[in-house]
């Protein structure tokens, strides 16, 4: 009697530990500077440094797995994935993932990568009509866009497989976040030289968050991670964070 006793003791005293240190997978594109990955796996960036960041102290342990933008999201929806970084809000989005507020990113310039040489015919969205523009798979973009019919878009697993495609002359543009634009060439010199920026840019304001799946252990500690965040946005951390990785 008393040896049960003694083992209902000990197993009622772990599982406040049971409930706090847990595993979580992180399912992760290669986003670069944001994603940085090497060999299939992610190794860095700027998104992983804030993950890292973020749960210090929490008692998970993070596990990514680098997939395709559209598999991760399928990922977070069935519940196999727990923690999804740089997505923005959609209606369909919110049926399986919780949205941690604040937003850590604000600013996400979207840019044009053209074949050199043809940055003035594109200064207006409709300059995209009756082209074919690449896209990433499952991305979502500004108001407008996809909406135009007239705009023929392709869809890439990557972003870099778009650039490719611009300077090999079988797209006519690929639609990108600035840095992530600039981060590709500036590793990819021998497709810099046949790419430049259009002069359409998009750069109102973009919403970009962590998320955590409906169906994920994490959601039971929403609060403890929203004013982490909180905290970790308006002390100036997040920023310091990215701008000394885009330096």
């Amino acid at each position: 009697m008393r040896s049960l006793i003694l083992s209902l003791a000990l197993c009622f005293f772990s599982i406040p530990n049971l409930l706090h240190a847990r595993d979580i997978l992180i399912p992760a594109d290669y986003f670069p500077p944001w994603k940085i990955a090497k060999n299939g796996k992610i190794i860095g960036g700027i998104d992983f440094h804030l993950i890292a960041t973020l749960l210090d102290g929490l008692e998970f342990t993070p596990h990514y797995e680098l997939l395709p933008w559209k598999r991760c999201l399928v990922i977070m929806e069935s519940g196999d994935g727990d923690l999804i970084s740089g997505v923005t809000m959609t209606k369909e989005r919110q049926k399986y993932l919780t949205y941690l507020a604040p937003p850590y990113k604000t600013k996400s310039q979207k840019v044009l990568f053209v074949y050199r040489g043809t940055r003035a015919s594109f200064k207006t969205l409709k300059d995209m009509e009756h082209k074919t523009i690449g896209v990433l798979r499952g991305a979502s973009y500004f108001p407008g866009f996809f909406e135009n019919q007239a705009i023929m878009k392709y869809e890439t697993n990557d972003d870099l497989q778009g650039m490719k495609m611009v300077a090999a002359g079988r797209l006519d543009g690929f639609l990108i976040t600035k840095e992530n634009g600039e981060y590709l060439l500036k590793e990819n010199p021998q497709i810099k030289k046949d790419l430049e920026m259009s002069i359409w840019k998009y750069d109102k304001r973009v919403e970009v968050y962590f998320a955590i799946s409906k169906k994920s252990k994490m959601i039971m500690r929403i609060d403890e991670l929203e004013k982490r965040l909180k905290y970790l946005v308006e002390s100036g951390e997040v920023e310091k964070i990215i701008n000394n990785s885009l330096k």
